[in-house]
């Protein structure tokens, strides 16, 4: 067996690559290319794969795994982002847990959600307390706070619709200025009206 890039141990950080001199992180593990550069404030973390959490900031007490995963991150702490790319450049996600190939992928205000679904709550904004389940589902997604949409497609493009249940196969895709706040929609690619 031989390791490319030596194991290392300093303090209570394990980690495989030389980490810029302002990061000193407590109790944290770093296992890839560039995984944990430049990664502030990254105390008590797990950051695995090539580039994972690297320059992550405020991304204490997280679990990155997958090639980018958190890479760019910042206000991510008690945080998950599981898959390649989940929660690439996602910002102020702290308390959530992205699942999924591009799962939260460039998420800006998806605080405490839970997206899960390859690409899910991708390029979504303003949809923190959120659930977006299924493959796209919620991706992005605009104000959307409160919302829970559960399905292949589902609510791709919402927006203004906070506090809104949707259920099923492309259930309110929006369009215009869409579907609107406390909305429930159930069915197969059915949507409301504009501004609902």
């Amino acid at each position: 067996l031989t390791l490319n890039t030596p194991v290392l141990l300093t303090g209570s950080t394990l980690y495989t690559n030389t980490l810029t001199s302002n990061v000193s992180p407590t109790n944290a593990i770093f296992l890839g290319s560039n995984a944990g550069n430049n990664a502030n404030s990254s105390d008590y973390s797990t950051f695995l794969g090539s580039n994972a959490g690297n320059g992550a900031t405020t991304a204490n007490y997280s679990n990155f795994l997958g090639q980018n995963a958190g890479y760019l991150a910042s206000g991510a702490n008690h945080s998950n982002f599981i898959g390649s790319q989940a929660g690439w450049r996602a910002s102020n996600a702290f308390g959530s847990h992205f699942i999924g190939s591009n799962a939260g992928y460039q998420a800006s205000e998806g605080y405490y959600s839970i997206f899960i679904g390859e690409a899910a709550g991708q390029s979504s904004t303003n949809a923190n307390s959120s659930n977006f389940i299924g493959y796209y589902a919620g991706q992005a997604a605009t104000n959307a706070s409160g919302s829970n949409f559960i399905g292949y497609y589902t609510g791709v493009n919402a927006l203004n619709a906070s506090y809104s249940v949707l259920l099923g196969y492309r259930a309110g895709v929006a369009v215009g200025t869409g579907i609107g706040a406390n909305n429930i929609i159930i069915g197969t690619n059915i949507t409301l009206p504009e501004g609902m």
